[in-house]
């Protein structure tokens, strides 16, 4: 199930990335990249079931106490 995971990403990467150094869309490729690679580390989360912090978890409780709950 990683190879299928791993082929997306690889085929996400050729389809996108030379049409954008092609351009010397520089900015777009860092943007693109920072974006990338947190779309992989969470996909990686969800395969290998990672704890992964959810700032809900913070939230909900402050929110609760303001509320009267």
């Amino acid at each position: 199930m990683i190879w299928l995971l791993a082929a997306i990403y690889v085929l996400i990467l050729v389809f996108e990335l030379p049409a954008l150094i092609k351009k010397h869309w520089y900015k777009e490729i860092a943007v693109f990249s920072v974006l990338f690679i947190f779309g992989v580390y969470m996909g990686m989360v969800q395969f290998y079931h990672w704890p992964f912090y959810n700032p809900l978890d913070t939230l909900l409780p402050i929110f609760a106490k303001s509320a009267g709950y």
